[in-house]
């Protein structure tokens, strides 16, 4: 019997860019926690309060999505919208979803994650040119094939 490995959903939970965040109250600046792996395990099965601490929010490291601070209007931090905003909402060609690399830091990440979508785009334009090649070579190739034709054909 043959045995595959489940594919993980391209959500949020799954995605390299998701952290915590809050601001400081002794200089304003942020203080950003990334997720292990333990911490994604909970989170994709709904235990967000096994991971965030007081005054931590979820965001979206590229910027996709934040769930703001306390005292703006329109943040909703109910377990039930953590749920549908990191566990089922699907990102993949959406926006930019990067599978997780455990202890890999978030400049090194954006990087590889942009290297990956170039070497990707160019796949595709080196398949296009080859089925462009393939195409004229078949063209060619009838037009080689209907010269023969008519001039055999001439007296």
């Amino acid at each position: 019997m043959l045995y595959f490995k489940k594919r993980k959903k391209s959500v949020c939970a799954n995605c390299h860019f998701l952290k915590l965040y809050t601001i400081l109250p002794t200089n304003g600046s942020k203080d950003i926690r990334t997720l292990k792996s333990k911490d994604r395990d909970s989170i994709r099965k709904g235990n967000f309060e096994d991971v965030t601490w007081d005054k931590y929010i979820f965001e979206c490291h590229r910027g996709v999505w934040s769930e703001g601070f306390n005292g703006r209007e329109g943040f909703d931090r109910s377990k039930e919208k953590r749920q549908e905003m990191i566990n089922e909402t699907p990102r993949k060609n959406f926006c930019y979803f990067w599978k997780y690399r455990p202890g890999m830091f978030f400049p090194v990440a954006e990087e590889l994650q942009k290297r990956d979508y170039e070497l990707e785009y160019a796949a595709k334009d080196r398949r296009l040119a080859i089925c462009g090649l393939f195409i004229a070579a078949i063209a060619l190739l009838a037009n080689l094939i209907f010269n023969i034709i008519s001039c055999s054909s001439k007296p």
